[in-house]
């Protein structure tokens, strides 16, 4: 599923890179030395949540969007990410759709567009 992601934001006007985490500490440390303008960040990495990333993200005041990707409904989950500053928690039964157009409309000062041939450049440290 991450892959298809990839493939997908990497068609979207304003990617410059993507980078990818598999686990929390690699997340974090993502975070502290790139400072994202957008995570899609998946709810459950591995076995642990990403709120130490949205945590991290608010106590930098760190310029980043948070978009939460996940199959929890709406609950306690939901409303804690968006308490952590997420600016969107999307189903993963929304299909890819749903992220692409949540990214691209978060996108700082970025058309939300697709073209047919654009890609970005893609630094992947785990697939």
């Amino acid at each position: 599923m991450r892959s298809r992601i990839v493939l997908e934001l990497a068609e979207l006007t304003g990617i410059e890179e993507i980078l990818q985490a598999e686990d929390l500490a690699s997340g974090l440390s993502l975070l502290e030395a790139h400072h994202p303008a957008v995570a899609v960040l998946d709810l459950h990495l591995r076995t642990e949540l990403v709120f130490p990333i949205l945590e991290r993200i608010q106590e930098r005041q760190l310029p980043t969007i948070s978009i939460i990707f996940s199959n929890a409904g709406a609950g306690p989950l939901k409303d804690a990410c968006l308490r952590l500053g997420a600016r969107a928690f999307l189903s993963k039964s929304g299909g890819f759709e749903d992220v692409l157009n949540a990214v691209s409309n978060l996108l700082p000062s970025s058309p939300s567009s697709r073209p047919e041939n654009s890609a970005a450049p893609l630094n992947q440290e785990s697939n």
